[in-house]
């Protein structure tokens, strides 16, 4: 009926098609192939980052509490501490809250304890009085990690990459503290290295 009168009209000449009518008739055209459109994903490349010199030589470390080392981090904070020595104390609440918001943010920074403690028994036992959980081993054993360097007092930290280059080394209350900064330094690294594999392709 809506069709007789719609015709009867534009014979008389009485009567316009709404614009209304004509817009449908274009929305409906474009509808195939916005649904084409927006069935089709953007493929994201995904970037595999080669471990460096630092993340294989820690990934192969020996822990004394047997928590592994995160062996793709991108910043190790290797913290020098001692059950006997005071002021290791008073940091260990800091870096153990610290360490628990690497791991949330995603592991990009992980915290290694070098103890200067001689025998497991207290090492572990100072781990256990702080709850911490990150990996720790024997001083001695930090030498195996490329560019460490034994600090001549404790509380000590150094910043070494991936790649076993020294970033920072200084007191560890200081470094722990400005720990979200090598985490946008990782993240920086990342989103570099995604572009040029973009620009690549």
């Amino acid at each position: 009926m809506k069709h007789t009168f719609l015709t009867l009209c534009l014979a008389l000449g009485i009567c316009a098609v709404p614009a209304a009518t004509a817009q449908d008739a274009a929305d409906s055209a474009a509808k195939p192939a916005t649904t084409q459109k927006s069935g089709q994903k953007a493929k994201k490349k995904v970037v595999k980052v080669k471990p460096g010199k630092a993340n294989k030589a820690i990934g192969k470390l020996k822990t004394v509490n047997g928590v592994k080392a995160n062996a793709k981090a991108q910043y190790y904070i290797v913290f020098q501490s001692a059950s006997w020595c005071g002021a290791c104390n008073a940091e260990m609440p800091n870096i153990v809250k610290a360490h628990e918001e690497m791991k949330a943010a995603g592991g990009l920074v992980e915290v290694v304890l070098a103890s200067s403690d001689h025998d497991a028994p207290s090492a572990n036992g100072f781990l256990n009085k702080y709850h911490a959980k990150f990996p720790t081993i024997f001083k001695k054993d930090a030498a195996k990690i490329p560019g460490f360097k034994v600090a001549s007092g404790i509380p000590w930290a150094q910043v070494i990459d991936a790649e076993g280059n020294v970033i920072e080394d200084s007191h560890a209350g200081a470094i722990i503290s400005q720990w979200h900064k090598y985490e946008d330094m990782a993240k920086q690294k990342q989103a570099e290295a995604e572009q040029n594999a973009v620009a690549k392709a």
